[in-house]
This record gives structure tokens, C-alpha cells and sequence, in this order.
């Protein structure tokens, strides 16, 4: 077979392989505490009946970070934009820092100066 054939052929199975797999990828699995599979819409159920939700992840990881957007919407959505989110990336020891940035008592700059951002 000349290169160009072999090279159309490899175009063509590339394509339908796309085509036939490519749409039952799964982003994510959800999963009970007690290790039954779950869904979106149970997960989401069941976290905007509690006070806390702790959303674990693993850093560096966009699925897991698009996420935790979907749930604090779905979560700001079902209690009448009464939400508050805490971020773990911040120490404890720099809650002081932290508090006088959100009341305005110091500017970003100093805020991300002092954070060990």
C-alpha cells in the first residue's frame, strides 16, 4: 500500500474510533461513603441537607476543581444565596492576615505579601 492510502486509512479508523468511543468517556464516578455507585444529582441532594460539606481533592486536578464550582453553584442555588466557602490553601497561622484583607483593613498587595502565597 502506498503511504497515502495507509495514511487516509489511519485518518479514517482514527475518526470513527472518536466517533464510537469518544462520547462514553466519564469524567468522574461518584460513589456513597459506603462505596455504592452515586450521581450528580443524589450528591448534590444529600450535600444541600447539611451545615458542612467538605469537598476533598487532589491539587493540580481540573475535573476535580470544575467540581467543586458545579457544587458551590448547585449548593448557592438551593439556600437562597446564604453560602459560605472556606479554602483550605491558607494556614491557620495567617487567619489574622486573612481577616483584615476581607475587612479592608489592608490592601492586596500586603495581603499577598504576607500569605506566603
Amino acid at each position: 500500500m502506498t503511504k497515502k492510502i495507509l495514511t487516509a486509512l489511519f485518518t479514517i479508523l482514527s475518526i470513527l474510533t472518536n466517533l464510537v468511543y469518544g462520547q462514553n468517556l466519564e469524567m468522574y464516578k461518584i460513589f456513597t461513603g459506603q462505596g455504592k455507585a452515586s450521581d450528580w444529582k443524589e450528591l448534590v441532594k444529600n450535600a444541600s441537607k447539611s451545615d458542612i460539606v467538605y469537598f476533598g481533592e487532589q491539587h493540580n486536578d481540573p475535573i476535580c476543581h470544575w467540581l467543586q464550582l458545579k457544587m458551590a453553584q448547585e449548593l448557592l442555588t438551593s439556600s437562597n444565596q446564604k453560602l459560605v466557602l472556606g479554602a483550605e490553601m491558607f494556614e491557620s497561622d495567617n487567619q489574622r492576615t486573612m481577616t483584615e484583607y476581607l475587612e479592608g483593613l489592608i490592601s492586596q498587595k500586603n495581603f499577598e505579601t504576607e500569605m506566603r502565597l
